[in-house]
C-alpha cells in the first residue's frame, strides 16, 4: 500500500482542514513531505488534524523555490532529529542555507532514486526550475507535481522514458493544447491548486478525473 495525503492544498477536501494558496502532500510510507505550503502554522495544524506527527517527517523533498510550496520549510528546525532533504542547485541561498542548517542536504541534478521506489525527475525548466516526484507503484509511475512550470507534457516525457504513467497528483499550472493531450492514457489523474483549464481536463478524462484536495488520500498498490 501506498498512500499519498494532500496536507496543503488551496482546494478543499476535508473540511476540517484548513484551505489556503500552496501545496504540500506527505508520503506516509516513506515519510516524505513533497513541498510545505505557504504558512508553516497551516501546515503543522493540517498535519495534526490528519493526525500526522511532525516527527513522522524523515525526508523533505522541494519542488522548487516559490513561497507557496517552501513557505512552511522553517517546520524543519522543530523536527527533534534532521531528515534528509532534496532540493535544486538553482534555490535560492536564503532556501539553501535553511536546508544545510536542518538538513542532510542532498542536491538532485538529473533523474534519480532518491528514496526506496521514490524518483525525482531531477531539474526541468529553462525559466522556473523544477523537479517532480515519480513513485513506483505495481500499475506504473504515479507522478507527484507541485505546479509543473517546466509544462506537464515535458514532465510526463521525462517519466514516461521509464516507464508506464498510471497517475498524475497535484498542480499543473499552464496547460497548453500538448499538456492537455499528453494527459491521454493516465488512469488517476488528480490535479488541483494552481490547475488552469481544470474544467477541460476534467470533461476531456472524466473516466481518470478524481476530485481531490487538502485532506484528500490517494492509496495505490
Amino acid at each position: 500500500m501506498l498512500t499519498i495525503t494532500e496536507i496543503y492544498n488551496n482546494c478543499g477536501y476535508d473540511s476540517s482542514l484548513k484551505t489556503d494558496f500552496g501545496f504540500s502532500c506527505f508520503i506516509e510510507e516513506a515519510g516524505l513531505l513533497f513541498d510545505t505550503g505557504a504558512k508553516k502554522e497551516i501546515l503543522l495544524e493540517n498535519l495534526s488534524s490528519l493526525n500526522i506527527s511532525k516527527d513522522d517527517i524523515r525526508a523533505v523533498f522541494l519542488s522548487h523555490d516559490h513561497w507557496d510550496h517552501n513557505g512552511g520549510l522553517s517546520l524543519i528546525e522543530e523536527l527533534n532529529y534532521p531528515p534528509v532533504s532534496f532540493a535544486l542547485d538553482s534555490f535560492s541561498e536564503k532556501t539553501r542555507n535553511m536546508l544545510l542548517e536542518n538538513t542532510d542536504y542532498h542536491i538532485v541534478s538529473g533523474w534519480e532514486e532518491i528514496l526506496p521506489g521514490i524518483f525525482s525527475t531531477g531539474p526541468l525548466g529553462d525559466d522556473i526550475i523544477e523537479q517532480s516526484v515519480a513513485v513506483k507503484t505495481g500499475e506504473g509511475f504515479v507522478v507527484i507535481s507541485g505546479c509543473s512550470h517546466p509544462h506537464i507534457c515535458n514532465v510526463l516525457q521525462s517519466v514516461r522514458e521509464r516507464g508506464r504513467v498510471f497517475g498524475l497528483i497535484g498542480g499543473l499550472h499552464d496547460i497548453s493544447d500538448s499538456d492537455l493531450s499528453s494527459l491521454f492514457g493516465i488512469s488517476y489523474l488528480a490535479p488541483s491548486h494552481c490547475t488552469k483549464r481544470l474544467s477541460d481536463i476534467k470533461s476531456s478524462y472524466p473516466g481518470s478525473f478524481v476530485e481531490a484536495g487538502a485532506g484528500f488520500s490517494h492509496r495505490f498498490f
